[in-house]
This record gives C-alpha cells, structure tokens and sequence, in this order.
C-alpha cells in the first residue's frame, strides 16, 4: 500500500456557509492523512471566506486562498497551479466524502492507472435517492482503457464526467485546465483531455463521494445563455477526439447534445419569458441530431411533442411533475 504522496483536495468556495465546516470537517477527517487542503474562497460574500480563515487557523494541511468572483472553473484553475500534491482531487463546498475516499482512490494507482473514480451518494432533502440505495459489498473494481474510459464518460453509465468523484495525477494535467466562460459540460470537457493523455482508468464501485442536492425542482430553474455553452464544450470535445478516434463516438457526443437539449426544453416549460429566445435555437438542434441509436423510447416520445406542439410539451412537463410531487408526499 502506498503511503507517502501527497495529495491534494481542491474546494471552490462560494456563498456556501451553511455547508462549508461539514464538507472540510470531512476531509480533514480522511484515513489518509498526507494531503493539503486548497480552499479557493471566489469572492463569497457570506461568512465562508472567515469559516475558510479559521480551519487554516486549526490545522496547517489547510491553504486558503482568496480572490475576486471569476467563477467555479477559474477557481479550480488556481487550486490546482497552488497545489502540490503528486495527487488532485476536487470536492464541492457543499458536498462531503466518506472517510476512504482518498484512501481508496489514491492506492487503486499503479504504473499503468491515470485515474481512479468512485460513485456517489446522492441526497435530497437529507434523504438518499432510493436508486442509490444499493449494495456495494464485496467492493467491485473495473480497469479501462483509454477508448472505453471515453465511451463510459460519454454515456454515463458506468461512471460520467464529473470531476469530484475522481483522482488525477498532477503530472498529467500540464497544458490541461477548466474552461473558463463554459458553465455547463465543463467537467466533463476537463475529463475527457485528461482521458486522451491517459492509459488506463480505475472504476471502483463504491459510493464514497456525497452529492446533495440542495434544489431538484425545474420550477426554479431559469433558461439562460449560461446553460447554452454546453454545446460550446461538447463542440470541443468533439473536436478533440475526433484527432485520435475520429467520428466513431459523434453518435454518443450527439447523444449528450440530445440530453441537454431536453434538459433545456423542460426549464423552459417553467421559464416562459425566454421561450422565444432560446426554444427556435433549441428546435433546429434538435433536428440535426434527433436521429440517434442511443436514444430511449422516453427520449423519442418528447422529441415527437415536440416536433408536434412545444406547448403540449411544456404542459406535460408540469402534469408529470405534478403527479410525482403529489405521490412523494
């Protein structure tokens, strides 16, 4: 077992007080205990940047570093041109990992191993979703390659492109950076460069990473030009595995265009004042890639409204919300 590198835990930290000590007391609290913790405080205006001050008080593995507003990816930015660890790994400021989350990450590296990834835990309203209430002992482990690390990450069953539910080598990441000015896809744009320099990946089926959501309900969410740079990232990551896979993963890259596009459409459907804006763009989208063999039989029913009547759409999207907001009551 490998005992002695360091690793370091990247937070970006913004506006999150009410969550911030529980997600550094988890980290500070790891069964392995070479790691410096970089908390990026990006110019929040709560208390979270005196909560940051003070852990860097209790305990000298904690570095804060304070700047301006410039965003989650610039921040992780910072934290990793900081860090000094011969081991990245990214945690939110709201979210918390179990005790073995480095500890089991860190030493599934070996020669041939450039990442390691974990599952998730995934909570609302401090309940864990039913799906991911299932059994994960004896521990199960999958290595793979590069190509199969990239059609993983694009399908997103086995494991997809986040990045805190991973382990990286530093020495990878040279030339490779979140891009600033994309907010959606971002992670999974930063996964994928690291995958095309990588060997191999291992998957370790066990649930060591806490995501909680804070709000699930599309009511409150708001269409925006924000959530249009996905197509942005998912232009470049189609751009750059084309030069070593060529088209053999567009189907999948299209599929992930699909994906976001009915993500767009259901905001919407709660988000009247941007419909002209943003739903022609969204509609002719969708006509250059709804022929795809990775799309479900649920995924063809909305493209069919769609195709149909966008009004019908927006309105069954409210009446099935309804009708699973009534039944988990």
């Amino acid at each position: 077992m490998k005992t002695d590198n360091l690793v370091s835990i990247i937070v970006p930290v913004y506006n999150t007080q009410n969550y911030l000590s529980n997600c550094i007391n988890s980290i500070l609290n790891q069964s392995y205990k070479n790691i410096e913790v970089i908390l990026i405080n990006d110019g929040s205006t709560d208390q979270s940047a005196e909560i940051c001050d003070k852990y860097a008080t209790l305990d000298s593995r904690v570095k804060v570093i304070h700047q301006k507003n410039s965003g989650v990816s610039n921040a992780r930015n910072t934290g990793i041109k900081k860090s000094n660890g011969s081991y990245i790994s990214f945690v939110d400021s709201d979210d918390t990992i179990d005790k073995d989350f480095i500890d089991v990450l860190y030493n599934g590296f070996n020669e041939s191993i450039d990442m390691t990834v974990c599952d998730f835990k995934i909570t609302d309203n401090n309940h864990d979703l039913e799906f991911e209430k299932n059994i994960y002992e004896p521990t199960q482990k999958k290595v793979l390659s590069r190509k199969e690390a990239v059609e993983t990450v694009l399908y997103g069953k086995l494991f997809a492109g986040h990045s805190c539910n991973k382990m990286f080598r530093k020495t990878l990441l040279n030339k490779i950076e979140f891009q600033e000015g994309i907010y959606v896809y971002e992670d999974m744009l930063f996964v994928i460069e690291y995958l095309l320099k990588s060997n191999a990946v291992l998957y370790i089926k066990k649930p060591l990473y806490r995501y909680y959501i804070r709000d699930n309900s599309a009511s409150h969410g708001t269409m925006s030009d924000k959530k249009t740079t996905a197509f942005a990232a998912l232009n470049v990551i189609e751009e750059k595995i084309k030069k070593e896979f060529g088209n053999q993963f567009l189907p999948l890259i299209n599929y992930n265009r699909i994906k976001w596009i009915m993500y767009c459409y259901t905001l919407l459907a709660y988000d009247k004042p941007n419909r002209k804006k943003h739903g022609g763009i969204l509609k002719e989208n969708l006509k250059i890639h709804k022929s795809n063999s990775y799309l479900t039989k649920k995924m063809k029913i909305k493209i069919f409204m769609l195709s149909v009547n966008t009004k019908i759409y927006y309105l069954s999207v409210k009446i099935c919300a309804n009708i699973r907001n009534f039944f988990a009551k």
